[in-house]
């Protein structure tokens, strides 16, 4: 907290969840100590990508794998490596040892997106009920959005449809599973057309298990988050997936200078990354979640009685296919008060510590609703004192 405090920076207590604005996790010190030991050295970046990147792959049973800034990433060199798929820009190798020098028609053809698109596969169909604001991702590669279907759903034949001699993959979001057309279907009608799938995975941890399922399967560039659940650095990301298709992203992300330029990650990111990913899968997800419903349970049993407390409940909510987190839900009677709950929330806000909760969630309309997903030890002793400061009780 030392830098924190000397630059007036407050610290906050996430009671929401991995948030960006919020530094999406904490790292694991183990993570840290690896970072600091490889910021000694100097390395190939591609050599370093490509043997850290054998090791994700296999821990995501995946033909490779890269280490990329974020998921959002991910999804736009997933996107340049489907639009690429197919032109002279396939045949190249990164070369392990030097940087391959960037001239002629391999240097001509890593140029081209995301602008110069003529000639290029470049639609990327997505159902329109999984539209969301990371979609942009695919458009930062130079792709049109395709939608299929409408808002409220999508079918197999609104699917097909769209499919035409400019689709350069099928899109998909973890998140929004339950929506529309299910992966299974999406993988049936892409392997008939022989079009990649890309699926947005950021949302589908934990369970642990799917860091292995989407590639069982059969999908072919997943994408996930670094720095949320696995707890990597917080600008890191891995997309995994064929071979062909991933050394096609690796070609025009940095260092190279394709449309991947910007997004670049370190030798101390990719290291960090790495052995986040291996901590993270020799963790348990039970212990993970029993952790985190006792501090719900703490925070639960200390504001049950107090006063103008009308309900509280623990609740496990599911998105899509990411199994959620304990939550403590909380209304109030609000006439016991000369403020509302929304200025409760806003008092938490404003504290320092800073406390982020939800207010007026579907989880609890009107409410206040507490993720405990992202609690550091004795955080939740912090949010009950101020609870009962703020109440009065």
């Amino acid at each position: 907290m030392e830098i924190y405090d000397k630059l007036g920076v407050k610290r906050v207590i996430n009671c929401v969840s991995t948030t960006s604005p919020l530094g999406s996790s904490v790292v694991h010190p183990d993570v840290m100590e690896a970072m600091k030991d490889t910021s000694k050295y100097f390395i190939c970046l591609d050599d370093l990508q490509y043997k850290a990147g054998k090791v994700i792959a296999e821990l995501t049973n995946a033909e490779a794998a890269i280490v990329t800034s974020g998921c959002d990433a991910a999804l736009t060199m997933a996107t340049a490596a489907c639009m690429m798929k197919g032109t002279p820009l396939d045949r190249y190798n990164l070369s392990l040892d030097r940087p391959s020098r960037e001239q002629g028609e391999w240097y001509s053809w890593m140029q081209k997106l995301p602008n110069d698109t003529d000639g290029i596969k470049n639609e990327i169909i997505l159902q329109q009920c999984h539209l969301n604001s990371y979609s942009q991702a695919h458009r930062v590669a130079g792709a049109k959005i395709i939608p299929a279907g409408t808002e409220r759903q999508c079918n197999t034949n609104d699917i097909e449809n769209k499919i035409n001699d400019s689709t350069a993959a099928i899109a998909f979001v973890g998140m929004y599973a339950y929506r529309g057309v299910s992966l299974e279907e999406v993988l049936r009608i892409s392997k008939l057309h022989s079009i990649p799938i890309i699926m947005d995975a950021s949302y589908t941890l934990p369970p642990r298990i799917n860091l292995k399922r989407w590639g069982s399967m059969g999908v072919d560039l997943v994408c996930y988050s670094g720095g949320k659940s696995i707890r990597g650095p917080t600008d890191t990301g891995i997309l995994c997936g064929r071979r062909n298709l991933v050394t096609l992203a690796a070609i025009q992300m940095s260092p190279h200078h394709g449309v991947g330029r910007g997004f670049k990650v370190d030798k101390t990111q990719i290291v960090g990354l790495l052995k986040a990913l291996q901590i993270y899968v020799e963790q348990d997800d039970n212990e993970e979640f029993s952790s985190r419903k006792n501090k719900a349970q703490y925070i639960s049993n200390n504001i049950r009685n107090l006063r103008g407390v009308h309900q509280v409940e623990i609740k496990v909510p599911k998105t899509g296919l990411l199994r959620g987190w304990p939550v403590v839900t909380l209304s109030l009677n609000e006439k016991y008060f000369s403020f509302t709950t929304k200025e409760v929330v806003d008092r938490l806000y404003t504290g320092n510590p800073g406390i982020w909760t939800y207010y007026d969630n579907i989880l609890c309309p009107g409410g206040i609703t507490m993720n405990t997903q992202n609690l550091l030890e004795g955080e939740e002793i912090i949010v009950i004192k101020r609870l009962r400061e703020i109440l009065g009780t």
